[in-house]
């Protein structure tokens, strides 16, 4: 039980180090951007982002629309 406890230890200090070494080579590389390029992008990002959001109301529709039918369709049994 102590090996899992000091695996896991090991595990999470080098997510962590990884993390933080992303992190600190980002800002390393961090530029200036044009403002129509931020413009662009923004619109693609709020476009798919819109994309994503509707995929999942269409099986929370459908889950949820299943639980009413089924649930109006036994008490008139």
């Amino acid at each position: 039980m102590e090996r899992m406890h000091i695996l896991i230890r090991l595990v999470d200090v080098t997510i962590g180090g990884l993390v933080g070494f992303l992190l600190a080579w980002d800002i390393v590389f961090a530029r200036s951007i044009d403002m129509a390029k931020a413009g662009v992008s923004l619109w693609v990002f709020l476009a798919v982002g819109a994309f994503i959001i509707l995929l999942q109301g269409i099986p929370a529709f459908l889950l949820i629309s299943g639980f009413i039918i089924e649930r109006y369709s036994k008490k008139e049994e």
